[in-house]
């Protein structure tokens, strides 16, 4: 009995189950504007300062209608996070990149993708990085998971152009961990560059690193 509670308690309920609306496309598009107005306030007054009326003048919602696609504070910092992998998710996968045959064109369209995507969503990578320890111990496991699982297929694409002899790399898993660290780093460290170099070329240097460097 005492396994069964703690498997239910490490598997937490999907976003869906927050809100008391049952129109599945309208709570997602509801859900991520939500969690994108919310980060940026995060950002600017810090999470604990943070009220939900503040939440709620930045999104437009009435309080009231908040309440209706979240359930407290904490369930939105959780949105914020699943916001930002399912972005990920979907970019990795999607047919910009998979219809791509040739491993280096295909490295370089993932790491465009790559990059583009961390920029759009620096606020929420920010949080990432700043209040991961906020989250409930079994979103926490959960955010670890799809995390790894970004990796794992980042690294079937690298493991595909080694097989191809387009990359000479000798822990592939290794390789796309190090890939996923350097792209968030745009976001968390990213104005170190902005003085020396203009966007473009902090690209273009981060593929020739990424490309010759790590994948050989």
């Amino acid at each position: 009995m005492k396994t069964n509670k703690s498997n239910k308690a490490a598997s937490p309920p999907p976003l869906m189950a927050l809100s008391k609306i049952k129109n599945e496309n309208l709570v997602k598009q509801k859900q991520l504007m939500i969690a994108r107005k919310a980060a940026a306030v995060f950002v600017k007054k810090g999470y604990e300062k943070t009220t939900i009326r503040d939440i709620a003048k930045a999104t437009g919602l009435a309080m009231g209608n908040l309440y209706d696609y979240i359930q407290k504070k904490e369930d939105i910092l959780c949105l914020v996070f699943d916001l930002y992998h399912q972005v990920i998710e979907d970019s990795v996968r999607s047919p910009e990149i998979t219809a791509i045959d040739d491993p280096v064109e295909q490295m370089h369209a993932i790491i465009r993708i790559g990059q583009r995507s961390v920029r759009q969503y620096r606020d929420e990578i920010m949080l990432m990085y700043r209040l991961s320890h906020l989250l409930p111990p079994a979103y926490l496991k959960r955010v670890m998971k799809r995390e790894r699982r970004h990796i794992k297929q980042m690294e079937t694409y690298i493991k595909n152009g080694v097989k191809k002899g387009a990359f000479k790399v000798k822990d592939p898993y290794f390789a796309a961990s190090v890939i996923f660290i350097l792209q968030s780093g745009l976001a968390t460290r990213g104005w170190t560059f902005e003085r020396k170099h203009s966007r473009k070329k902090t690209d273009n240097l981060m593929t020739d690193v990424i490309t010759k460097s790590i994948l050989g």
